[in-house]
């Protein structure tokens, strides 16, 4: 399922309007059709707010699941909530790498020693979404680096980023 036919999903269950979106998050209901009809699509920080919105998880309006089925690469961020610290990266399948970062944590194994350190002293609060969605991995390569220093996501303070960009992205991701 598309973010834009998520969107009306809940929309329709829910019985709510483009306009009614539109005034409760201070975004014009010309953006919301775009997003519906895929002409564009919500930033990181717009699909946080949807997910607010329809208090739903973030992961639930991530296209990430279709990727592997149309080739597309996505940049996705990991925000650990107490922290506040992020992680970007970049693959085609959102939900599986996803999955492999949470259980690399929760078996003590994460190549992050920072991150590895906060889920382990303050607990496993994440939440994530996509930042991009490319339609070739040079895209998404450039595009990652472009949100890691954006975000300052190799400064340990700010961020869990140690390198140049993802070692683990490949085609088959």
């Amino acid at each position: 399922m598309t973010l834009g036919e998520k969107i009306s999903e809940l929309q329709r269950t829910r019985q709510i309007t483009n306009y009614r979106i539109a005034k409760d998050l201070g975004i014009s209901q010309t953006s919301i059709a775009n997003w519906k009809n895929g002409k564009s699509e919500p930033n990181a920080l717009y699909v946080r707010a949807l997910a607010d919105y329809f208090n739903i998880p973030v992961s639930e309006l991530s296209p990430g699941a279709d990727a592997a089925e149309d080739g597309k690469a996505f940049v996705y961020a990991i925000e650990h909530v107490p922290t506040g610290r992020i992680y970007v990266g970049c693959t085609k399948d959102v939900n599986r790498r996803i999955a492999e970062h949470m259980k690399q944590l929760q078996n003590g194994k994460h190549p992050s020693k920072q991150m590895q350190s906060d889920f382990n002293t303050y607990g496993g609060e994440y939440v994530y979404y996509v930042l991009f969605r490319a339609y070739a991995a040079y895209d998404a390569f450039s595009m990652e680096r472009h949100f890691m220093s954006l975000l300052n996501t190799r400064d340990p303070q700010k961020g869990y980023n140690s390198g140049d960009v993802s070692k683990d992205f490949s085609l088959s991701n």
